[in-house]
């Protein structure tokens, strides 16, 4: 806003916003203004609504003002910024950053930590499925160990069992035989008894 002149009024701001032939009929309306006296109501509101008429018609062209030159400090600003902001520079900056942040992260030990427990597992793996050394093949051969020991335990078994067998066949017939000489001397002992 502008400052007003020491001697100017209120009143004679407002009437110098107005055009030319209207200012006479807002002074006559405005005299009776002029004889209330300083803290009278009427001539507070007046006063009110004259700043705010003031205020209203001021303020535009102030915001105004002050859009062109906000607008011309951005654009001075964007031109700046597209000068100093560069394509190339930026996706140096960045790949730079990003190459920092993955080496903080920590990734690319994982990474190599990983690969050789990976190795480490392949070795013992085909270690394990070595056809000639491996697990499969000593496992291989235990079985088949086992299996000749089974088959040789399963021949003396039913070797012992034949024998036994023929040991028990002997020994019933030797009973039999034994309770038939008995049974007939017993005979003759009770015959030649009576």
């Amino acid at each position: 806003m502008t400052t007003p002149a020491p001697h100017e009024t209120l009143f004679d701001r407002i009437a110098a916003l107005l055009p030319f032939e209207n200012r006479q009929e807002f002074y006559r309306r405005m005299t009776h203004l002029r004889n209330l006296g300083p803290n009278d109501e009427i001539l507070q509101l007046a006063e009110a609504m004259g700043y705010l008429a003031l205020i209203t018609r001021q303020a535009p062209v102030e915001i105004a003002a002050e859009r062109t030159k906000i607008e011309e400090l951005l654009e001075k600003a964007m031109a700046e910024l597209e000068h100093s902001l560069n394509a190339h520079n930026i996706a140096a900056l960045l790949s730079e950053s990003l190459r920092q942040q993955f080496e903080a992260s920590g990734l690319a030990a994982n990474g190599q930590l990983l690969r050789n427990t990976a190795n480490d597992f392949s070795e013992a793996l085909d270690t394990f499925l070595d056809p000639a050394r491996g697990a499969l093949a000593r496992l291989s051969g235990s079985l088949a160990r086992m299996q000749a020991d089974l088959d040789n335990a399963a021949c003396h078994i039913r070797a012992l069992s034949r024998s036994l067998a023929q040991d028990l066949h002997r020994a019933l017939a030797v009973v039999a035989i034994g309770a038939l000489v008995l049974g007939f001397l017993l005979g003759a002992h009770v015959q030649w008894i009576k």
